[in-house]
């Protein structure tokens, strides 16, 4: 079966082909996603019809959903920008005759980790799961942001959106958020503590605006009251 193309862009040829470009932000890396993907997900599928008896007839559907499957596998993307990590995917909705697309961006500065996890039955085909992990922006009862399973070489796409980060980071900050301490230590990767300076920064920002209005109110009102005759 064909599957999606993943390799870092070179810079050099983008450069003279005009680089390749999502949301005007130049992309540095595409994901490729294993197609064992979808022998693993109705593999789990059956297995759950199976041991649950009552949802063996269940496995009637098996063929259509194995195109609802396929189709959504061909339809996801992951892309690494020089700010933001992008996921796109389609699925069918409404008994598998609504087509839906969604997209998910997730600002490479708030990235704080990716956890790598692989169950017994995924180690069999070769799969991991990844679970993208976000500073101020994890999902409800503090879900991951994205969680994704089926990446080629998830290892080594972790590694490639930490190191798009620190570019990131380092291009925003001036190489401070490079050199930001560490505050946790999960999975043998330290979380850096750039998060909380970013917060910081822009609090102290609002300050400062919030204290010019009141300056600039207070020197208005002081012009516009004439003076008290002694």
């Amino acid at each position: 079966m064909d599957s999606k193309t993943q390799e870092p862009l070179v810079v050099g040829r983008q450069l003279e082909a005009g680089g390749e470009y999502e949301d005007d932000e130049r992309v540095v890396f595409r994901a490729r996603f294993d197609d064992r993907y979808v022998r693993y997900q109705l593999v789990s599928f059956s297995l759950v019809c199976v041991l649950t008896v009552c949802f063996i007839p269940l496995l009637l559907l098996l063929p259509f959903l194995y195109i609802a499957i396929r189709a959504n596998f061909k339809s996801r993307e992951l892309i690494v920008t020089e700010k933001t990590l992008v996921y796109k995917q389609g699925f069918f909705g409404c008994c598998c005759i609504c087509w839906n697309e969604s997209s998910k961006h997730v600002p490479l500065e708030k990235v704080t980790d990716l956890t790598y996890a692989q169950g017994c039955l995924a180690r069999q085909y070769g799969l991991a799961t990844l679970q993208i992990q976000t500073a101020g922006q994890n999902g409800p009862d503090g879900r991951p942001e994205l969680t994704i399973t089926g990446i080629s070489d998830a290892r080594n796409f972790r590694k490639v959106v930490m190191s798009a980060k620190s570019n990131c980071m380092e291009a925003t900050f001036g190489g401070y958020g490079s050199t930001v301490p560490a505050v946790a230590v999960k999975d043998g990767a330290k979380v850096a503590s750039d998060e909380v300076m970013v917060n910081m920064r822009d609090t102290l920002l609002r300050m400062e605006s919030t204290l010019k209005r009141i300056d600039q109110s207070l020197a208005s009102k002081e012009a516009a009251t004439p003076p008290t005759a002694e």
